[in-house]
């Protein structure tokens, strides 16, 4: 069933509420396990819950069970034996830190899986006003897979939002983790870097993805490309369509949907800047594929968005299946696009592309 929300609203008009609701600079809510949604529980049932013990040596405590073909090494096709849609084999250790870059101070959490060395590295950020801890169950899913994710939260208070300094910054957080020396030496592979964000994050994943060469796959969750609501796009909110998406020449995947895409006042995720825009401008990428969920909507994708999901126009789909779909797709471009396991494309463009999705795909 849709959760319960009121009277829908702009996304831009609820700014006051926020403010006074959630605060700009809010501190991160406490770790949970991913299987909190109702649908995830059955599930997950069977799944050991990550280890969420801050500052513990992820190397400490290895699943001595884990499969070999779960998570380390690219393969050059076949059949892999784990199935995206599934929670991955892989133990979860959390380790938390902070990059600093100028005046600027960005919180981090790696979710590393349990007996992996040099695993493929994604950096994960949140939408507007949100936190990615809010997105749990989408970050443990592809951690239990073999991937560190590192959830990011670079600052952007109500008031004072830079998109170019958080592209920066999101390139300061891919440099820190991998510092020869640093939290995660020798637990990441460094020829094998993704980001992927939600709305916001995912257009600042664009941004930073274009001026880093480091980045080799870029996942976007209902990405909007926009400004400033009464301004419109300045310097430090800048329109990044079709001109720096296009520039982007890493496979690109981009999941969304079309409830948000029209409305009063500025919708949540505008036509002329959603998910299908990034892909259609994403001229350069060698693969790209957007996924259009039905009866989705902007709001559906993080776990829990407090007085933020009230702010866009609710949609028909279960949010518990959006973020199932969103998982599956997530997992399977990234065991595609950082592992080389071209059997995944069966989940992206072929046969096992879930139910209700409308897939448009370049190869």
């Amino acid at each position: 069933m849709h959760r319960s929300r009121g009277a829908s609203t702009n996304l831009w008009g609820v700014w006051f509420v926020v403010a006074v609701g959630c605060g700009g600079a809010a501190e991160p809510p406490a770790l949970r396990d991913a299987g909190d949604d109702p649908a995830d529980a059955a599930r997950d049932a069977t799944v050991p819950g990550p280890d969420a013990q801050m500052g513990v040596d992820a190397d400490a405590e290895r699943d001595a069970t884990i499969s070999a073909d779960a998570g380390g090494a690219p393969d050059s096709g076949g059949t892999p034996s784990v199935d995206p849609a599934a929670r991955g084999p892989h133990r979860v250790h959390v380790l938390e830190g902070e990059v600093v870059r100028e005046r600027r101070r960005i919180p981090v959490a790696a979710h590393t899986p349990g007996g992996v060395d040099r695993a493929p590295l994604v950096v994960f950020l949140p939408g507007f006003q949100l936190t990615s801890a809010d997105y749990l169950s989408t970050v443990e899913h592809l951690a239990t897979h073999g991937f560190v994710v590192l959830r990011a939260d670079p600052p952007a208070s109500l008031v004072s939002v830079d998109h170019v300094q958080m592209a920066a910054d999101v390139r300061a957080v891919v440099g820190w983790a991998l510092e020869a020396d640093g939290l995660l030496a020798g637990r990441v592979d460094p020829d094998r870097v993704g980001l992927a964000g939600h709305s916001l994050g995912g257009k600042v994943a664009a941004m930073a993805a274009a001026e880093d060469p480091r980045i080799g796959a870029v996942f976007g969750i209902d990405p909007v490309n926009a400004g400033n609501p009464i301004t419109g796009f300045t310097p430090s909110l800048p329109d990044i369509l079709p001109e720096v998406v296009a520039t982007l020449d890493m496979p690109v995947g981009f999941v969304g949907e079309t409830t948000n895409a029209e409305g009063f006042g500025q919708p949540c995720a505008p036509r002329d800047g959603n998910f299908q825009q990034f892909y259609a401008a994403a001229t350069g990428a060698p693969w790209a594929a957007s996924w259009e969920i039905a009866g989705a909507d902007h709001m559906d994708f993080p776990d829990r968005c407090g007085l933020l999901c009230g702010a866009c126009t609710p949609g028909t789909a279960d949010p518990a299946r959006v973020r199932a779909i969103t998982r599956t797709l997530a997992t399977a471009f990234f065991r595609r696009h950082l592992l080389g396991q071209s059997a995944m494309e069966d989940w992206l463009t072929g046969p096992r592309v879930p139910d209700g999705v409308t897939t448009m795909h370049r190869p």
